[in-house]
């Protein structure tokens, strides 16, 4: 019975790090790798994300929510923060959405800043420059560890838990103010430690 029962902790435990692997290039990649990770996260959320290809116009990240527009940026410098021309770039970004739409559009920059050291050893991924003109612009910031560390924790949580957590991370993002969001833990209000290869 005990043999049995380590059985299946250890058949769990190899699922959720199966699962977990699907969104590791939030932790090292930039580009289209980064793109394709984010909105696999934001899935994971219950949110339904896809790119934007229209003639001249090509927007990474759009979705829509309850008759709201948003449109998103990603970034992934190797050794610095993501910095302010980025927001400039997603403000002139969201004003051609806008234009196609006919509705206005909310902003978010996901910054995988300082990517190619550990994730421990990272700064904020976002100059206080970057900071300052999102929280004035009503910007969202996402952090892109802090976004793989979400995801690993709602994994984490018994199957009939992970939805409502997942919707708990989602009106974080939704509702949040301008400037970095902080996404809901079940643990101490610290940054979480990650090891080198995103596993626990």
């Amino acid at each position: 019975l005990e043999m049995g029962k380590l059985r299946d902790e250890q058949t769990e435990i190899e699922k959720q790090l199966a699962e977990l692997d699907e969104f590791r290039e939030l932790l090292y990649e930039t580009g289209k790798p980064l793109e394709a990770a984010f909105r696999r996260a934001f899935s994971a959320f219950g949110l339904e994300v896809r790119s934007y290809v229209d003639g001249s116009d090509e927007f990474d990240i759009v979705f829509e929510h309850e008759g709201r527009h948003f449109i998103g940026e990603c970034e992934g410098p190797a050794d610095r923060a993501v910095d302010i021309k980025k927001c400039a770039q997603l403000m002139a970004n969201m004003g051609r959405y806008a234009g196609v739409l006919g509705a206005s559009v909310r902003g978010f920059l996901v910054g995988n800043g300082h990517r190619t050291r550990h994730p421990n050893a990272r700064e904020n991924p976002f100059t206080d420059k970057c900071v300052q003109y999102a929280s004035e612009a009503n910007i969202l910031l996402i952090d892109s560890v802090s976004l793989f560390s979400g995801i690993q924790e709602m994994l984490a949580l018994p199957a009939g838990d992970q939805q409502a957590f997942g919707e708990q991370c989602k009106r974080a993002i939704l509702e949040g103010a301008g400037g970095p969001i902080r996404l809901p833990t079940t643990r101490p209000a610290t940054r979480r430690s990650l090891p080198a290869d995103g596993n626990e």
